[in-house]
């Protein structure tokens, strides 16, 4: 008998304490935006409504594909902040043709902060995983 086969081997399972799925906390924001899209060069409005050092949530009437990169200038910033991105998920709304977009942040800019220019938006408190709630 190989002694592989006769050793019992010990099951390992990695249990996450955080109640939130993503490797970050997320935070309201309600920032205006300007949208750029790497490939076309096309730009359009937007409103962040949550923020991350890793990703947000975008809101925009314009249609975008999974996969595409985008820079996001926020002009109501007096140190020019920006961010690099990639769209992750697409979710259409109901009302008014509104497309909310899942972003996951490549790189924050700003001239005062530079990297760590991303919590000039952010709420005070973590937002609760809205993904969590019963279906």
């Amino acid at each position: 008998m190989n002694y592989a086969q006769a050793r019992k081997l010990t099951r390992f399972y990695v249990i996450n304490p955080r109640s939130d799925r993503r490797g970050e906390d997320r935070f309201d924001a309600f920032q205006n935006a300007v949208v750029r899209c790497s490939g076309t060069e096309e730009m359009f409005p937007g409103v962040v409504l949550e923020v991350g050092q890793k990703g947000l949530r975008l809101l925009i009437k314009s249609s975008l594909a999974i996969g595409t990169d985008i820079e996001m200038a926020f002009p109501n910033t007096p140190d020019h902040v920006r961010c690099f991105g990639r769209v992750i998920w697409i979710k259409r709304r109901s009302n008014a043709g509104e497309i909310e977009v899942g972003v996951e942040v490549n790189a924050w800019h700003g001239i005062v902060q530079g990297p760590e220019s991303w919590k000039k938006f952010k709420s005070p408190t973590p937002k609760k995983d809205r993904r969590q709630r019963p279906r």
